[in-house]
């Protein structure tokens, strides 16, 4: 957990085999003050309290619910964790640092973090606290640091927004990619996955349904926008700027999505006009099963 965090944290701990009422669940601050293991009925809470009483951590058997009539979503645990940094006299804080979560049962385990960093222009100052291992990260040329996934535990299998879990026909999910321009054909060879875009997993959405590109690396970041009334431009980047490519490539395509319409057989990927697709051959983790690549609007300097 990272200093002068003024937002709670919470782990998400799920079962991918097993009953997680077999699990036994601990935490222990960076100051030694431990929960101990404990095996939680499903609704049971235990707290990590300061002298005073004041809870500094909780731990939270989540029970199972109905998210419609045919899906359940089995039991899970929830640990939340107080901000490191109070706003208010006398709010408990959780002390800043490495805690560790003791795990005990059999099976297979999932464990996440929950989105935490504050965006851009909130009030209150969010800082995203992360999991590590000693074997968590390698060496990334790309962006000149220890950030790649390591061989350790830890990984970026799921690291996407819940709303891909959504997969409906009318619906895209988009990931961002970068051109490396290998060759000058459009081949797959030529597009990589932007840093920051989410991937999929095994156990949730495979992979986004496309990308798209949205620059060709740190010295070229970004693609150029006009603004509707202004008339002024400015580079964007980020899945946010895929999102608006994708859109559109969408409404270049506009006469299939019409055509298809009558047709139940149709996929997503059918609505988009082949010439603005390079095909990566399968769902890919992070580029979807083909890179959406069409004209810039405006010149690239």
């Amino acid at each position: 957990m990272q200093p002068d965090d003024e937002t709670a944290s919470f782990i998400e701990i799920h079962c991918r085999s097993g009953a997680s009422a077999d699990l036994q669940v601990g935490l222990t601050a960076p100051d030694g003050t431990t929960s101990g293991l404990a095996q939680l009925q499903p609704g049971e809470i235990r707290s990590l309290e300061r002298e005073d009483g004041a809870a500094l951590a909780r731990v939270y058997h989540v029970p199972a619910r109905k998210r419609d009539k045919q899906t359940e979503q089995q039991a899970y645990y929830v640990l939340a964790l107080a901000p490191t940094r109070g706003q208010k006299a006398g709010e408990p804080e959780a002390p800043a640092g490495a805690w560790i979560v003791s795990l005990q049962g059999s099976g297979e385990v999932l464990v996440q973090v929950q989105r935490d960093d504050a965006i851009r222009g909130s009030e209150v100052r969010g800082r995203q606290s992360y999991l590590d291992h000693p074997a968590a990260y390698d060496w990334d040329e790309s962006r000149a640091g220890y950030v790649a996934p390591g061989t350790g535990p830890i990984s970026d299998e799921g690291c996407h927004n819940a709303y891909v879990a959504a997969d409906c026909r009318q619906v895209f999910s988009v990931g961002a990619a970068q051109a490396s321009a290998w060759s000058a054909l459009a081949e797959v060879e030529n597009y990589r996955p932007a840093p920051y875009s989410g991937e999929g997993a095994s156990w949730s959405q495979p992979g986004p349904s496309v990308a798209a590109r949205i620059g060709t690396g740190p010295f070229s970041a970004g693609i150029r926008a006009s603004g509707t009334l202004s008339g002024s431009t400015r580079r964007l980047a980020g899945t946010s700027a895929a999102a608006g490519r994708l859109t559109r490539a969408l409404a270049l395509s506009s006469t299939r999505i019409v055509a298809n319409a009558q047709n139940p057989a149709s996929t997503r990927l059918e609505d988009i006009d082949p010439a603005y697709l390079v095909p990566t051959g399968t769902r890919d983790s992070r580029l979807g099963e083909a890179v959406v690549e069409l004209p810039d609007a405006l010149p690239a300097s």
